[in-house]
């Protein structure tokens, strides 16, 4: 019954952090979102926007991409956007373009890495006129994961031992 106990509260907790990362990243995105659409026309591109994108990389350590809807990419914060390949077959970005969130835990080419991708469209006048995406190395959020994990397995063990000796006695 422990050991059953212990699979299934392992199992919930996985599903309600991947939930929590994921919820999180969205309000990040939006919040971002918001934010470029509040600047000034010519700080919307270039230059000025990728130091928006790095500084908010900072701050939220996530890993940035800016994407137009065709999938160029615009901003990035982990690698150049000019030497970047067209991201329009990201399944995030497809899932925006089809009017949903986006999300999508894959491998990460320009990183070399399975990460955690949450993406968002930046709305203006009901166009969708970019695309902010976060992401987070899955290794990151597998490590809490596992930190859980262990801490669930002592208390199950421990419960075991409590319960083969007050049997014992």
């Amino acid at each position: 019954a422990t050991v059953a106990l212990m699979v299934f509260f392992t199992n919930s907790y996985r599903a309600m952090y991947y939930a929590d990362v994921q919820e999180r990243l969205t309000d990040e995105a939006n919040l971002l979102a918001s934010e470029i659409l509040q600047l000034p026309e010519p700080e919307r591109g270039g230059e000025a926007l990728q130091k928006i994108v790095d500084r908010y990389a900072g701050a939220l350590q996530s890993r940035i991409t800016i994407i137009e809807p065709d999938g160029e990419v615009v901003a990035e914060t982990e690698a150049d956007p000019f030497t970047m390949e067209n991201h329009l077959d990201r399944p995030e970005v497809q899932q925006v373009l089809n009017g949903e969130t986006g999300y999508n835990i894959r491998y990460s080419t320009t990183k070399m890495m399975t990460m955690i991708y949450v993406a968002v469209a930046q709305e203006q006048n009901g166009m969708i006129e970019r695309i902010v995406r976060l992401a987070k190395p899955l290794a990151q959020v597998e490590n809490r994961i596992t930190r859980i994990r262990n801490t669930i397995l002592v208390a199950g063990i421990m419960t075991i031992i409590i319960a083969f000796f007050a049997s014992w006695l």
